[in-house]
């Protein structure tokens, strides 16, 4: 049995993550994902595999802290696919070009875009998309930083389409999540590792010690089956295989894995951990930001209950 990506899927992964470690910025960062092409969901679609593809973007975005908004849009463009017609499509293009999801069912809800973007808004069971400024988006007040995080409120008026199954959003959005997670929590651990490497204790390595070698290990445990986990919901999205409990195994287990991870690199620095001059301490933010965003682990937990069939 060979579980692995294509060729063409490991290419991907590398162009995204080079293009995000030399972007500097969000802007560029947004500028940088946008190039890789995600945006055109036809290209996707006939990739077999269109979640897979976004969620590997997401991965990278999360190791380079970069802003998922370019991918949430293309997902949102996927989702609504065949009932955008070319029409419709240019008149997005003319009025702002991005669209945000808008999951949940508060007045008040959190996502990552700007005024000028699209609202796709869930509305029940459905999604209904919005024309730009049908949506108030006012300050979110969150620790993470590294995304345009707003609060968008129930939208005024000028409902432009409706289409169908909010659930299959939200099960693509709880494994974007769950990649992104990996993602932030691969960085932070291979800076704890380069840490160890260079920084010196009674002329040793960090790294040569037997009781940090030890913590390297818990740390590395407990990720590396975390990349399986949310390559495995994306592909059931893709092939509509039981999306909803795998994209509820995904993002309950790699989300609170990454949030231990990054505490944990935390520790294993020290005080310069805690400082805001140093990156890790974005990484840690993102991964919390992540486990508590359409769900907390103990919640999802609860959907994956519901769709065991033990």
């Amino acid at each position: 049995m060979r579980f692995d990506l294509s060729d063409e899927q490991k290419a991907l992964a590398d162009t995204a993550d080079r293009a995000l470690a030399a972007a500097n910025g969000t802007d560029r960062a947004a500028s940088a994902i946008t190039a890789l092409g995600i945006a055109d969901a036809d290209a996707l679609l006939s990739s077999g595999s269109p979640l897979l593809t976004l969620a590997l973007v997401a991965e990278a975005a999360g190791r380079h802290l970069a802003p998922l908004a370019p991918v949430h849009s293309a997902l949102a463009f996927l989702l609504i696919g065949d009932d955008l017609h070319g029409g419709a499509r240019s008149e997005i293009a003319t009025r702002g070009g991005a669209i945000f999801l808008a999951l949940g069912d508060g007045k008040s809800r959190l996502v990552e875009g700007d005024d000028n973007s699209w609202a796709l808004w869930q509305d029940g069971g459905a999604l209904a998309l919005y024309p730009p400024g049908a949506c108030a988006l006012g300050e979110a007040g969150r620790a993470d930083t590294s995304r345009s995080l707003r609060r968008a409120t129930t939208p005024r008026g000028g409902r432009y389409l409706t289409i169908g199954s909010a659930a299959s959003a939200r099960d693509a959005m709880l494994t974007l999540q769950a990649a992104d997670s990996f993602g932030t929590a691969s960085a932070a651990f291979e800076m704890t590792l380069r840490y160890a490497r260079t920084r010196t204790q009674f002329a040793r390595p960090l790294a040569s010690f037997q009781a940090y070698q030890h913590q390297m290990a818990d740390l590395a445990v407990a990720l590396d089956p975390c990349r399986f986990l949310w390559w495995r919901a994306a592909y059931a999205w893709d092939h509509g295989e039981d999306r909803e409990r795998l994209a509820a195994l995904a993002k309950a287990h790699v989300c609170e894995a990454a949030v231990g991870v990054t505490r944990a690199a935390v520790e294993a620095h020290g005080a310069m951990g805690f400082t805001a001059e140093y990156p890790l301490g974005g990484h840690v933010r993102r991964a919390a930001e992540n486990a508590c965003t359409l769900g907390t682990p103990a919640a999802i937990r609860d959907v994956y209950a519901r769709n065991a069939t033990w």
